[in-house]
């Protein structure tokens, strides 16, 4: 079957409508391509299909830098050109927005633009201890792929790719009974973190510990850029930073009280080094409503994938609250909370996107939100 291609949706497949009406989703595909197909799967409305062969290519279509493009589970898009992908992006986010969120028009700023490669501080590697090979695992797959050297990574944590023996001896100190054992690293530009190993990372004016155990924002470039961002948008004499880590956000916050939540115990501690001005409280998000009393002016969210816990957007609702900084990396459940917020009242200011992943079809998004007299 030839179909020509409308549009990239999120995950990173092309949609075709054939003559039939049908959905069909392509792999590896760009807008605009005319590809022969292969039909390999059919379900009530849709179709998944094999790219055979593309016929007519699309002018943003280039050759993958990577040598294990393709084999790789890492990166999924280096088959276009870095403006190309950044564009695709911005459309599964606008579009997000209007099939999720039921808000059809957002004002969608423009992107905030690193590096397409060597950006990446923060990685999990994995080890098979039988064979000593480092790497990580194939696409759509459990198996290991041994690779030697990453293009997405800072040269910092390439070397572990490059000399991994720092990473099988990692990997014999997990004591894993699973012989393939994954293995995190978080790299400064001088020190590498494994193990839990605290290292200084430089961010503004500050300095921010973290380790390789707790979660900190993985592009090196666009870190200092996303901070702030948030930290303009900020409002009022009290802030509140839910989900808030190691204090990423909270320590650049400028207010007469801030509050940082987080139940991670090894993210508290670096939190309460990073940002000893705070105050901090340790229990579940979904149950702060209970103990926090008074307006909340500013609240900062930087939730999982998954998005916001169960009835937040009430909760934030009932503090008064006037400015909303949400960051996301999963436009599909910042776009869901979003229209639930919405609803409650707020206005939706503005949404950016912060190309914090180039060559794979993830995306970072801030959307501002605004109730009341807020400036």
């Amino acid at each position: 079957m030839r179909v020509r291609i409308e549009k990239v949706i999120q995950g990173g497949e092309g949609l075709a409508v054939p003559e039939d009406g049908r959905r069909v989703f392509v792999p590896a595909v760009l807008p605009g391509e005319l590809v022969e197909i292969e039909l390999v799967e059919s379900k009530s409305g849709f179709s998944r299909a094999e790219l055979l062969e593309i016929l007519e290519p699309s002018p943003h279509r280039i050759e993958e830098r990577c040598s294990y493009w393709g084999v790789c589970g890492g990166c999924d898009f280096q088959y276009a050109d870095h403006a190309e992908q950044i564009r695709i992006k911005e459309g599964i986010i606008r579009e997000n927005f209007a099939r999720i969120g039921k808000i059809d028009e957002i004002r969608l700023l423009p992107t905030e633009v690193g590096k397409p490669w060597e950006y990446r501080c923060r990685s999990r590697f994995h080890v098979d201890l039988r064979s000593r090979k480092v790497g990580f695992l194939g696409r759509n797959s459990n198996e290991l792929v041994p690779i030697d050297s990453c293009p997405v990574l800072t040269p910092k944590l390439n070397s572990l790719l490059k000399e991994p023996d720092l990473l099988i001896e990692s990997a014999y100190r997990l004591q894993q009974k699973n012989p393939l054992v994954e293995v995190g690293a978080l790299a400064s530009r001088e020190r590498i973190s494994l193990l839990g190993r605290e290292i200084a990372l430089p961010v503004l004016d500050r300095t921010l510990y973290a380790s390789s155990e707790v979660f900190f924002q993985s592009n090196e470039v666009l870190l200092e850029p996303l901070v702030r961002y948030v930290q303009e948008h900020a409002i009022g004499d009290t802030v509140i930073d839910l989900y808030s880590g190691v204090g990423t956000f909270s320590a650049f916050v400028e207010a007469k009280r801030v509050i940082a939540v987080e139940r991670n115990k090894r993210c508290l501690a670096f939190a309460g080094k990073n940002a000893p001005h705070l105050d901090f409280y340790t229990g579940n998000v979904a149950n702060l409503a209970a103990v926090q009393k008074g307006r909340i002016d500013t609240v900062i969210v930087d939730p999982p994938r998954v998005g916001f816990d169960r009835n937040l957007h009430e909760k934030i609702e009932r503090w008064g609250t006037r400015r909303i900084i949400y960051v996301s990396c999963n436009s599909v459940t910042l776009a869901r909370d979003v229209g639930t917020l919405v609803g409650l009242g707020f206005t939706l200011d503005s949404v950016k996107q912060f190309d914090f992943y180039p060559q794979t079809f993830h995306h970072e998004a801030v959307a501002v939100l605004s109730r009341g007299d807020a400036g």
